[in-house]
């Protein structure tokens, strides 16, 4: 965190201000993470369309990000479905405390 963007935070006239603080209540995470993390709380507990919903708002991405290591479209196509096959198989051990896009293309530029 950067002193300039947030002197209260490293003041030391203002103890309370970083228990008081929304950025260090987790207010710093975009919404999309806290919507993501929900859908993988969901996912965890059973919910099979809240998978579905990550799948559909991942799907282009991981294509994207996949595509820079191969060139065939289908290849891609076949990578990016394994890919969320170990997701899915693999959801109990993301830890939720990074972002579900870094976990999962990191599962698509493994696989």
């Amino acid at each position: 965190m950067n002193e300039l963007a947030y002197p209260a935070l490293f003041s030391g006239n203002n103890k309370n201000f970083a228990k008081a603080s929304p950025i260090a209540e987790g207010a710093g995470k975009s919404n999309s993470a806290h919507k993501d993390l929900d859908l993988v709380k969901r996912t965890k507990s059973g919910d099979s369309k809240a998978f579905d919903m990550l799948m559909v708002k991942y799907q282009d991405k991981l294509k994207f990000v996949v595509s820079r290591y191969l060139k065939l479209p289908q290849q891609i196509e076949d990578v990016v479905q394994e890919a969320f096959i170990k997701a899915y198989s693999g959801i109990m051990s993301f830890r939720e405390d990074s972002k579900f896009s870094t976990w999962l293309h990191r599962i698509g530029i493994n696989t």
